[in-house]
């Protein structure tokens, strides 16, 4: 049987992310590769395997759907970072590694889940109704879920800006992708005013003299994906019920393309705001909204055509009458 040692995989990882890394791959991206394989590794551990051959990737899988109830994306990240760490163990020769059947593993896929579904605008617009403003801190995460919503932003996207990004002369905002890629965007109105007051209040924090970060949380670090999301919480408190059942700061960027499409959005334009790297990405907002489907519904004839009959007390008796006279005028 095919197999590379435990002991092997341990030994050689941190070489391969510091090749990674030579090679000009994003920390993040090297950072996310290490949390994966580590996962795998702790999985090993736990099993006690000190050989790994295909069995012990199916057991994996099984063990990341069934214990960690990851979904297929998470599942294919992590075997994507596996995959790339197996073909680094062919490159070294690793004992077992040039014959190891990780190209054959299938890629999980998650159940249809039906068409995105985005906040409807007057839920956004509650939303940030409810945010405190008064405060710094409270100023900064209006604008942060400001910029997410108006301009379509990942949460990475806004927490990795810095004030050099911001071109308040040109009224411009570059954006620091997925993939090392950059897009730069015309600031809206509204947003031009709301940075310059956030300008002004970011002097005010500790290290904002020293740090580049746009965003500047209460211990003086850039802010964190994770601090935005626990913030988003609380700004979600007292709205009560949603017409989604989960909603994260995601939720706005996502309720940004939906509301673009609804307002007759080019889709190649709404692809290149959205940074998107293939149009596939940008489709999945294709779908009419609820307040679409009731506008087509009520403007239909059908509409007129039934609703005049009932409210005009004709039933069915009357409505066969009718189609026996018609069928006798014939």
């Amino acid at each position: 049987m095919i197999c590379v040692s435990t002991r092997d995989i341990k030994s050689n990882l941190k070489p391969w992310l510091a090749m990674r890394l030579r090679m000009n791959h994003r920390q993040s991206g090297v950072d996310s590769n290490e949390r994966d394989i580590r996962v795998f590794t702790d999985f090993l551990d736990r099993r006690r395997i000190q050989s790994v051959n295909g069995t012990s990737l199916l057991r994996f899988i099984t063990y990341l759907k069934d214990e960690r109830t990851n979904c297929g994306g998470s599942i294919n990240r992590k075997l994507s970072s596996l995959r790339s760490f197996f073909r680094h163990l062919r490159f070294v020769q690793v004992d077992g590694a040039q014959q190891f059947p990780i190209r054959e593993l299938p890629r999980a896929r998650d159940p249809y889940s039906g068409p995105m579904v985005a906040l409807e605008p007057d839920e956004v617009k509650r939303l940030f109704g409810s945010m405190e403003i008064d405060t710094t801190l409270g100023y900064r995460n209006m604008l942060i879920y400001s910029l997410m919503y108006r301009l379509g932003l990942r949460i990475s996207e806004v927490s990795g800006l810095n004030v050099a990004d911001v071109n308040l002369d040109e009224n411009l905002i570059t954006i620091h992708g997925k993939g090392a890629k950059t897009r730069v965007l015309p600031l809206v109105d509204g947003l031009v005013a709301q940075l310059k007051t956030w300008l002004r209040k970011r002097a005010k924090l500790l290290n904002a003299d020293t740090l580049e970060a746009l965003f500047i949380s209460r211990k003086g670090k850039r802010i964190a994906n994770r601090t935005i999301q626990e913030n988003f919480k609380k700004c979600l408190s007292p709205l009560g019920k949603l017409s989604l059942d989960k909603v994260t700061p995601h939720s706005l960027r996502h309720a940004f393309a939906s509301h673009a499409i609804e307002g007759e959005c080019n889709l190649v334009v709404l692809k290149h705001i959205m940074g998107h790297s293939c149009i596939s990405s940008t489709q999945i907002y294709l779908h009419p909204s609820m307040g679409m489907l009731r506008k087509a519904m009520n403007d239909h004839l059908a509409s007129e055509v039934v609703g005049n009959l009932i409210d005009n007390g004709v039933g069915s008796a009357s409505l066969n009458n009718t189609r026996r006279q018609r069928r006798k005028a014939a």
